[in-house]
């Protein structure tokens, strides 16, 4: 009897120990515009848009570091890291999911050139693939 006891209290104790460290876990969503060196208007206008609807959408997230926004010049030297991760060939609009510091999921969102005239349109597209993200 002394032994079940002893075990239910330590697998109890496991179970804990277990549920407080995922509770633990940083996370973070890393919103990530790649531009090229040589931009059009329509390719500013796209960052513009992004932009916008970035802090529109997750000002208070972005100040506590829960989402992080950055435009990336992916043709300049170094950032080939990124051309090779995301298979990028143009400019794209990456929203990466950060769990204990290592990416566990990206999604590339190659509709924001459909979205490039509408800001409306471009917020709420990138917000529900956001959310989607943080879900996932």
């Amino acid at each position: 009897m002394k032994k079940i006891v002893v075990f239910v209290l330590l697998l109890a104790s496991i179970i804990f120990v277990a549920k407080i460290n995922a509770a633990d876990k940083p996370e973070l969503i890393k919103i990530m515009y790649f531009h090229g060196t040589t931009r059009c208007e329509g390719c500013i206008a796209i960052e513009s848009n992004i932009t916008r609807s970035v802090d529109a959408l997750y000002s208070e997230e972005r100040k506590n570091g829960k989402i992080i926004f950055e435009s990336i010049d992916f043709l300049a030297e170094g950032n080939e890291k990124f051309t090779d991760a995301y298979q990028l060939e143009t400019q794209t609009l990456i929203i990466s999911k950060i769990v204990d510091g290592k990416e566990v999921r990206w999604v590339n969102l190659d509709k924001v050139w459909d979205y490039a005239a509408s800001f409306p349109k471009m917020k709420k597209y990138i917000d529900k693939e956001v959310r989607k993200l943080i879900k996932s």
